[in-house]
């Protein structure tokens, strides 16, 4: 059984390709044969040419790297879509289309144009269709337009599984469609490891920050107090804040940056998928987070786990909590991640089988 998975693929964001090669995987495991659905995604700069140029040049050794990395972890590409179009004309052989996971249904990260594509809005009737941890990346449906609303509503229907990553994802769905969806994990917390990237690595003495928002002396102050506590200097990953003494890495493959979490002494970060690889990696960490309205994710995975004390939005929180400094019980956490797990899975493989055995029935 062939199965195509529209998600976003082609990304810088070591996030994007982690949840990506993540989701691959799982449905490997489960015996089908996966294709990547190589639809063109565009990333809007606000800033002028010339410095989109200069920084396209800046990147063009991560992105290489990058580009090897999915050369050899990701499954096949289908033919290259420019546009939804293209996708609806001529659209790939396969049994069934999966979306997700990611904000795959945040409507302002896909361009308006392909944004139909992302709720499978193409192949024949006869395709199968589901999602496995799709996002909106909002509390609330987005998209105002009734006719708009109705269409994708009607696809969603259709769908032999429907699943989503968080709670809110659910409440859209049922408010805005009347559906019912399931509740599953990121499909990077699907494995409890990812020793094909890991296997013989050595812990390293450095306390590694990942930040994705723009880096202020909030997160400054703190990773000084972790290197402090941990004995180890500091190395920084992702968007440049340049600190004296301090070890810099900027945007490293998605390789490069599981391997300096898997080895690292401790983790400071506020992103989510930094957060799934140093629970994976069973690593101590905090997350400092300036709010904006979109932490639900990261407060929701760290509740879930017991560990929501570990989550900071202000820097006089954190210089008085311990909770940072505490050891972190990971086989209480393993056994819930586990729970988390095995339910996730039961849903994807129950959503295969389904297809799978339809599929056998026609043959015969």
């Amino acid at each position: 059984m062939k199965v195509g998975v529209l998600t976003y693929h082609d990304e810088l964001s070591q996030g994007a390709t982690f949840q990506a090669y993540a989701t691959y995987r799982a449905l490997r495991e489960l015996g089908c044969d996966v294709e990547v659905i190589d639809l063109h995604h565009i990333n809007k700069s606000p800033r002028p040419k010339w410095q989109v140029i200069l920084i396209d040049l800046y990147l063009a050794l991560s992105k290489y790297r990058q580009a090897k990395f999915r050369r050899i972890f990701y499954p096949p590409y289908s033919k290259h879509y420019n546009n939804l179009s293209e996708l609806q004309k001529y659209p790939p052989a396969i049994d069934a289309a999966c979306v997700g996971s990611d904000q795959t249904w945040n409507v302002s990260i896909a361009t308006k144009e392909n944004m139909p594509a992302f709720f499978l809005d193409f192949g024949p009737s006869s395709l199968f269709r589901f999602s496995y941890a799709s996002s909106f990346g909002y509390p609330r449906w987005q998209i105002e337009d009734s006719n708009e609303t109705y269409r994708i509503g009607k696809i969603l229907s259709n769908y032999v599984g429907l699943s989503v990553r968080e709670v809110t994802g659910q409440q859209i769905l049922k408010e805005a469609f009347d559906i019912d969806a399931t509740l599953v994990c990121d499909p990077t917390i699907l494995h409890s490891n990812y020793q094909e990237f890991t296997k013989g690595l050595k812990q390293k003495n450095e306390v590694v920050c990942y930040s994705l928002a723009v880096s202020s002396n909030l997160k400054l102050q703190a990773i000084k107090d972790i290197s402090e506590f941990a004995g180890a200097p500091i190395r920084w990953l992702g968007k440049p804040f340049f600190v004296k003494g301090t070890r810099y890495t900027y945007f490293p493959d998605f390789y490069r940056w599981f391997r300096f979490i898997a080895r690292s002494k401790y983790v400071l970060t506020d992103s989510f998928h930094g957060t799934v690889a140093a629970l994976l990696c069973h690593k101590p960490f905090a997350v400092i987070y300036e709010e904006n309205g979109l932490s639900s994710r990261i407060v929701d995975l760290l509740t879930k786990v017991g560990l929501q004390d570990r989550i900071y939005f202000n820097y006089n929180d954190f210089s008085k909590s311990d909770a940072w400094r505490k050891p972190i019980d990971y086989e209480k956490v393993d056994v819930i991640l586990e729970e988390y797990r095995k339910s996730s899975w039961n849903y994807l493989n129950g959503v295969i089988e389904t297809i799978r055995i339809t599929c056998n029935k026609l043959i015969k």
